[in-house]
């Protein structure tokens, strides 16, 4: 059965870099090599602290020698601010474009199919002038649509989508284990490595220099990741207060971050998750009980042995 849906995404914004200098000005900041910024491929990055720690997440694609970043709408202006900061001599011009553009998700079993895209992670096509591409972290999120705002969505509607909301989009990839922005991820104190930005394509390990590079690097090769954002499915209704702990045995292991209906995602101490789902125990979240699980794209990010 074909369940194709659409979903605006309302909390995003869009932020265009254009200049002869829009590569090397992103490569000496970001995460991610700005090599594979291509017309065909779209990219996921991170921008970090000098010590390695989280500040803003974004996809970039480029279109007519234009870079535009999705991006947090609400945070488009700190992110504007700090690039201003490090333009210096750059030949480039910075401008917030969010009202020209809508920014949609396109899921479902062959969503990719109805646009002819291989399902390639970032792999993108032009779409009446704007893009649409494979979401770059994975494949299983669908699509990522980023059109003009004089866009007719009847013409995804003809193209068998339906129109859905976006609860049914954060429950998707709330399942999948996937961080959204400042809402899983603390500003100025997550570690991209804690958030499994290594495994969604955030980084790249082998481009040179970039704001906390050695910081991020050191915690990979030398192991010093001990806590990771893990999905969870929710058991109870108790309204939760924020920064309500997660407790194994009566001790905190962990807090929860963003949660949609029954699905959530938590930071969780690894040297406790291992016991935890051997025994396939459950955790304490106020009056509610938690069962966090590993996505199969996840698996990696463990030490051997470790059979879920």
């Amino acid at each position: 059965m074909i369940n194709k849906k659409y979903i605006l995404l309302p909390t995003r914004g869009i932020l265009k870099i254009e200049g002869p200098d829009r590569h090397r000005f992103l490569q000496g900041l970001i995460t991610q090599d700005v090599k594979f910024l291509i017309s065909n491929h779209a990219v996921y990055s991170a921008l970090l602290t000098p010590q390695g720690r989280y500040l803003h997440d974004f996809f970039m694609f480029e279109l007519n020698e234009v870079i535009y970043l999705d991006v947090e709408a609400n945070r488009l202006d700190d992110l504007l601010h700090r690039f201003k900061l490090y333009k210096l001599r750059s030949q480039i011009s910075l401008s917030d474009e969010t009202s020209s553009w809508s920014i949609v998700s396109l899921v479902g079993n062959q969503a990719n199919k109805t646009f002819e895209i291989k399902e390639e992670l970032g792999q993108a096509i032009l779409y009446e002038a704007g893009i649409i591409y494979v979401d770059p972290r994975l494949t299983a999120l669908g699509l990522r649509g980023i059109l003009p705002t004089n866009f007719d969505l009847d013409c995804l509607e003809a193209k068998g989508f339906k129109r859905a909301e976006f609860n049914d989009y954060d429950c998707l990839r709330l399942s999948l284990g996937v961080p959204d922005g400042s809402r899983d991820m603390k500003i100025d104190k997550a570690i991209p490595l804690e958030c499994n930005l290594d495994e969604l394509n955030a980084i790249g390990w082998e481009k040179g220099c970039y704001m906390g590079q050695e910081l991020t690097a050191r915690t990979k090769y030398v192991g010093l990741v001990r806590k990771r954002l893990i999905p969870v499915m929710i058991e109870g209704d108790q309204l939760i207060e924020p920064g309500e702990p997660i407790l194994f045995e009566g001790k905190k292991i962990g807090s929860l971050s963003s949660r949609c209906e029954n699905r959530g995602l938590a930071l969780l101490r690894l040297e406790n998750l291992k016991m935890i789902m051997s025994k396939k125990e459950k955790l304490q979240w106020g009056r509610n009980f938690l069962i966090p699980y590993i996505p199969d794209w996840m698996e990696t990010v463990f030490e051997k042995p470790f059979d879920f």
